[in-house]
């Protein structure tokens, strides 16, 4: 499978710039403690949110964070995230906590960057990218 991610030309930011490293950390402190607040410090206005395969996207600042809110922010530690890189752009593989506290791979969200912060999430929910990208199918608790 390969990947293309559609990013928009203006202000994108290179993904080695400390500024935009620091917003990869705050995307996943954010997850993994389900901080709606942190979240939403990190996104831009104009933000996108894709979910693949689902043919649904959101747009906006207003209607981004509450989807977050209530659809994708659980309790704390629900979430594992480790930053990586794909098609040359942040990412983090994520993981979320089944019954059995172990914390499964779930796929890969990929982070378009702007001067002033995250432009666009593009989730591809695949736990097979995630094994592919190099990390385990699970993480032990």
């Amino acid at each position: 499978m390969i990947l293309r991610i559609r990013k928009p030309v203006k202000d994108v930011v290179e993904p080695a710039a400390p500024d935009v490293k620091s917003l990869l950390e705050m995307y996943v402190a954010a997850f993994e403690t389900s901080d709606v607040q942190m979240l939403a410090r990190v996104l831009q206005a104009v933000v996108a949110i894709e979910v693949i395969p689902s043919r649904t996207w959101f747009s906006g600042m207003a209607t981004c964070v509450p989807f977050l809110a209530a659809e994708a922010m659980f309790s704390p530690g629900d979430w594992r995230l480790l930053p990586t890189m794909a098609n040359g752009q942040l990412a983090a593989a994520a993981y979320l906590r089944d019954a059995s506290e172990t914390h499964r791979a779930y796929g890969l969200a990929v982070l378009t960057c702007g001067l002033g912060g995250i432009q666009r999430i593009t989730v591809f929910a695949d736990p097979e990218l995630v094994v592919k990208a190099g990390f385990p199918p699970n993480l032990q608790p």
